[in-house]
């Protein structure tokens, strides 16, 4: 006897609708974790590609201005003849910067003086 299989319709019972209704949930729920680490990934990939944009701006920066600014320890020395501030670097000893004298570095002046009077403080009293 010749034999083929044809599709016919099979209708679901009670409990196998249950079941394909706890399948479709959980199905749902792992795409919508799958959908959340899917995002997660993209943020930290965007996060790695901007730091290398700023790394690729701030070289290219450097190579076509062709020096960097940055931050030295400096001791100030106060020229009150020459009315000038020099900031002298402390490591190579080069006067990093010069300005002119501000009004409040003139109180510095007045306070690294000695006192005037030849007095002493236990005549006073």
């Amino acid at each position: 006897m010749e034999q083929e299989k044809v599709s016919v319709r099979n209708v679901f019972s009670e409990e196998e609708m249950v079941e394909l209704g706890k399948e479709l949930g959980q199905v749902e729920i792992e795409k919508s974790e799958t959908e959340n680490d899917k995002k997660s990934a993209i943020k930290t990939y965007n996060n790695k590609i901007d730091g290398f944009n700023v790394r690729i701006k701030t070289l290219s920066n450097q190579l076509n201005e062709g020096f960097e600014i940055v931050d030295v320890l400096c001791n100030i020395e106060l020229d009150f003849t020459k009315k000038i501030k020099r900031y002298v670097n402390v490591n190579t000893a080069v006067i990093e910067k010069e300005e002119a004298l501000h009004r409040e570095d003139y109180q510095l002046e007045i306070l690294s003086q000695e006192p005037i009077t030849d007095i002493n403080d236990s005549e006073l009293y």
